[in-house]
């Protein structure tokens, strides 16, 4: 799961909810172009 471009109050729902520490901070990014970028660098290792 994957969570690109999320707003404040979404970010703070996840902090307050613990989503975040679920999901994985390393799985939340603030554009949507990093998210891509970020996803397909790992896809090219994983395959």
């Amino acid at each position: 799961l994957v969570l690109a471009n999320p707003g404040q109050k979404v970010i703070y729902k996840f902090d307050e909810s613990k989503l975040n520490e679920m999901i994985g901070n390393d799985n939340m990014f603030l554009s949507v172009a990093e998210a891509v970028r970020t996803c397909s660098s790992k896809a090219k290792y994983e395959i």
